[in-house]
């Protein structure tokens, strides 16, 4: 029901999902707007935008900052707002090194060299710490807790090669950008429709395409969906639905249990009309 109509369903919002696609442009704000009077109360209070991947509960949370932290956390909330941006390349002061989606592939560090995540000692800095500007350019320093060993060596490399590809701004800021949309920003709209995408495309069917643009009143349209979709209160849909229904045979003719396809299309009685 909550798929469009050219899609099979009747375009319905998904309460569900709309409301994390609203909690999508908290975090967005949040993150975008750090120096206004609203984000810094938030900041001192909870803390930074980061705080919302923290799956601690602290003793002075309001409901409302749980709700949001939840949201964040849950497996759906993550495929759709992690998928959906990307970072804008600056001088760094906000992406972790190790952590987040900064690389051209889109893969964060320590998903591809977990290995070398767990031998080094800066794992929760941002790039910004990861280095200095001299006069060459920007310099990687990085520090490991131990020596590489002979089989992690090739894994150094293309660890290396990964990095010498990003280039460091340093006047210009970091910022997200959201790939759902042309303009790069954030809308409730385009997020509502990113999270709906996978359910409209397993549940695509062909046959509803034309029937919403039929020159027929709605209620004949919707009519005509109900029969399709076998939505029809019969007494085996009824019966399915837990009520208690004793006789099942068709009203009407009195030969066969109704359903729909007996009901429209086999019942003697209603076959003429």
């Amino acid at each position: 029901m909550c798929l469009p109509k050219e899609k099979g369903g009747l375009g319905i919002r998904d309460i569900k999902s709309f409301n994390l696609a609203l909690l999508g442009k908290r975090g967005w704000n949040l993150f975008h707007h750090q120096g206004k009077l609203w984000a810094r109360v938030l900041d001192s209070r909870y803390g930074s935008w980061r705080s919302m991947d923290d799956k601690r509960r602290g003793s002075n949370e309001s409901l409302w900052w749980q709700d949001l932290k939840s949201r964040f956390q849950s497996s759906q909330e993550v495929n759709f707002f992690q998928k959906g941006i990307a970072w804008r390349a600056g001088c760094r002061d906000k992406v972790s090194f190790w952590v987040d989606k900064w690389n051209d592939d889109g893969n964060p560090l320590i998903l591809k060299y977990p290995r070398l995540y767990h031998i080094s000692c800066q794992q929760k800095q941002l790039i910004q710490h990861m280095g200095s500007h001299t006069a060459a350019g920007w310099e990687w320093n990085y520090i490991w807790r131990r020596s590489m060993f002979d089989n992690e060596i090739d894994m150094a490399a293309r660890f290396l090669g990964d990095i010498e590809n990003n280039s460091i701004h340093q006047d210009r800021r970091d910022n997200w950008m959201w790939k759902a949309d042309p303009s790069g920003q954030y809308s409730v709209w385009s997020a509502y429709n990113l999270l709906m995408g996978e359910s409209i495309d397993e549940n695509q069917d062909g046959v509803f395409e034309d029937l919403w643009n039929l020159k027929i009143q709605t209620k004949t349209s919707f009519f005509a969906w109900r029969l399709i979709r076998d939505r029809f209160p019969t007494k085996l849909n009824l019966r399915r639905r837990n009520v208690e229904i004793n006789d099942l045979l068709c009203p009407f003719c009195r030969n066969n249990e109704e359903d729909a396809a007996h009901l429209f299309f086999n019942c003697s009685k209603t076959l003429p009309i």
